[in-house]
C-alpha cells in the first residue's frame, strides 16, 4: 500500500483507507480453537486444607482443567481462588482442554519426554502477521467475566501532520433488560493509563497474550493455544519471530521442506523484575517460553534468497519478452502466427514486402517497435528447417529480443551469455544458465 496517498485519504477521513491501515497494525480474528496448552501448573496455597490438596491430587489425576478444580475447590475466606500459578520447566494439557480429548493424550505420545513430561514440541503458524500470531492486551477479569481490555486506535498527531496509535481501555456496555442485541455487546472506551489505573495497581489488570498455531501430527482446524502472562516470553516470541522473517521476506506460515520451522520449549533464564514493595530492581530465575527454528537458518536463508531470485527472474523475464502487442507495428495491422516449421521459407507477402522495400533479400526489414527488435528481424537464421527451437532457448530469444535493438546486437548478446551462435544449438540446461545470467544482469542494472 501506499503509505503516502493512504496518509492524504486518511487526512480527508477515507473509512476503507483507515480501515486497511487498521488491518496493517493489527486484525482481530477470531480462529477456531483446537486445544490449550498451559504453560504451567496450578498448585494449592499453603492455607489449604488437608482436604482440599487431596481433592485437588484426584481431579487432577482425572484430567480435569484447572478452571474445573478452582471451581471444585472454591474459595477461601477472603473470597480468593486457593490455586495459584507455579512456574515450572513443562507445558500441562488436559483432555478437558481439548475440544477432542484424546488430542491430550496423543499430543503427549508425540513429543513428552521419557518422563511423560511435555517440555517442547513443533508449531506451524497458518498465518504470516506476529500480531496475530501472538495476539495479546492487559486484561481485567471480574466474577462475571471480562470487564476492561486494552487496544489501540489511530488518531491525528496534535499538528495535523499524520497519524499516531493511542491506547485506550474498552469495556462492554450493560445490556438493557428486554432489548435484544445483534452482533453482539456494545463496547464503549476510556483512556488506558496503568500508573493511574485502580485496576491495574491492584493487580486486577494484567498482561495476557497467547501463542495460536498447529501441532504436527494432530488433526483438526482449530488452533491450538498457548496462554502466557509473561512479558519476557512474548517480547521473545515476537523477536524470533521478526528475525525469521527478515530472512523469509515475510513468511512466516507454512513449513520448510515438508517440516515444521519453529518449535515451542521451556528454556530456564535470569530476569530482572520491578520489586512493587521497594520500587527497585531485582533478578529472579524464571522458566520462559521459547520460539526456536527448527531448521538450519543458513538453509532457509538459501531457500528463500534462490526463491526470491527465481520469481524476480520469472518476473524480469515476463517484462522483457515481447508480448503479441509488442510484434505488432504502430499501425495496429492484424498479424497472423506463422508455424515454426514455415519461419524460414518467405512466404508470398514477404517476397511483395521485399519489392517494395527495394532490398531484394526476400525478408522484411525491422519494423519500428517500442524498445525492442522486432520479431522478424530476431528470428533465428537456420538452414535446416528440422531443426526446433527449445522451450527454454525459445524463452532467452524472447527476452533477448525484448532488450536488444537489432539481430546483431541479439548475436553478440548470445555469444557473451553462453559462447554460441545459434539458439538451435543451445540445450535447455545451457539455456536455462545463459537465461539466469540475463537475468541477473537486468536486475543489477535496474
Amino acid at each position: 500500500m501506499d503509505t503516502d496517498s493512504a496518509s492524504s485519504k486518511v487526512e480527508r477521513d477515507d473509512p476503507a483507507t483507515i480501515t486497511e491501515i487498521m488491518t496493517l497494525l493489527g486484525p482481530k480474528f477470531k480462529f477456531p480453537k483446537s486445544g490449550v496448552i498451559r504453560p504451567g501448573i496450578m498448585v494449592p496455597k499453603s492455607s489449604c486444607s488437608a482436604s482440599d490438596v487431596e481433592l485437588y491430587k484426584t481431579l487432577a489425576a482425572q484430567g480435569k482443567t484447572w478452571d474445573e478444580i478452582e471451581a471444585k475447590l472454591g474459595t477461601d475466606g477472603g473470597g480468593r481462588a486457593k490455586l495459584i500459578p507455579k512456574n515450572v520447566d513443562y507445558f500441562s494439557v488436559f483432555p478437558g482442554d481439548c475440544v477432542n480429548p484424546e488430542n491430550a493424550h496423543k499430543l503427549t505420545q508425540l513429543y513428552a519426554d521419557g518422563d511423560g513430561k511435555l517440555r517442547s514440541f513443533p508449531v506451524v503458524f497458518p498465518m504470516n502477521e506476529w500480531w496475530n500470531i501472538v495476539p495479546h492486551s492487559l486484561i481485567c477479569y471480574g466474577s462475571a467475566g471480562l470487564k476492561y481490555k486494552s487496544d489501540f486506535k489511530l488518531v491525528k498527531e496534535k499538528n495535523g501532520d499524520g497519524l499516531d496509535a493511542e491506547s485506550i481501555c474498552t469495556y462492554p456496555l450493560d445490556l438493557k433488560p428486554g432489548i435484544k442485541v445483534f452482533g453482539g455487546r456494545a463496547w464503549d472506551e476510556r483512556p488506558c493509563d496503568p500508573a493511574t489505573c485502580v485496576e491495574y495497581q491492584s493487580g486486577e489488570c494484567a498482561f495476557r497474550g497467547a501463542v495460536q498455531f498447529y501441532i504436527p501430527g494432530i488433526s483438526g482446524a482449530g488452533l491450538w493455544m498457548l496462554p502466557t502472562s509473561s512479558w519476557y516470553s512474548l517480547v521473545d516470541i515476537k523477536s524470533s519471530l521478526e528475525l525469521v522473517s527478515r530472512i523469509t521476506g515475510g513468511r512466516l506460515s507454512g513449513t520448510f521442506g515438508g517440516k515444521s520451522i519453529f518449535r515451542i520449549r521451556k528454556v530456564n533464564e535470569e530476569v530482572s523484575r520491578i520489586d512493587p514493595k521497594t520500587g527497585k530492581s531485582v533478578k529472579t530465575s524464571q522458566w520462559l517460553i521459547k520460539l526456536e527454528a527448527d531448521v538450519d537458518m543458513t538453509a532457509l536463508a538459501a531457500r528463500y534468497e534462490s526463491g526470491n531470485l527465481l520469481s524476480a527472474g520469472f518476473a524480469a523475464a515476463n517484462m522483457l519478452a515481447p508480448s503479441n502487442a509488442s510484434f505488432v507495428s504502430e499501425k495496429r495491422e492484424p498479424v497472423e502466427e506463422v508455424p515454426n516449421f514455415e519461419r524460414e521459407k518467405p512466404a508470398n507477402h514477404e517476397k511483395n514486402n521485399a519489392d517494395l522495400n527495394g532490398n531484394g533479400t526476400g525478408k522484411v526489414e525491422p519494423t519500428e517497435t517500442f524498445g525492442t527488435a522486432s520479431v522478424p528481424d530476431t528470428v533465428p537464421e537456420e538452414k535446416d528447417v528440422e531443426k526446433k527451437l527449445s522451450s527454454t532457448a525459445e524463452l532467452l530469444w524472447k527476452s533477448l529480443a525484448g532488450v536488444c535493438k537489432s539481430k546483431t546486437e541479439i548475436k553478440e548478446r548470445l555469444h557473451k551469455l553462453c559462447g554460441a551462435d545459434s539458439f538451435y544449438a543451445l540445450t535447455n540446461e545451457q539455456a536455462r544458465q545463459a537465461l539466469n545470467k540475463l537475468t541477473e544482469q537486468m536486475l543489477n542494472r535496474y
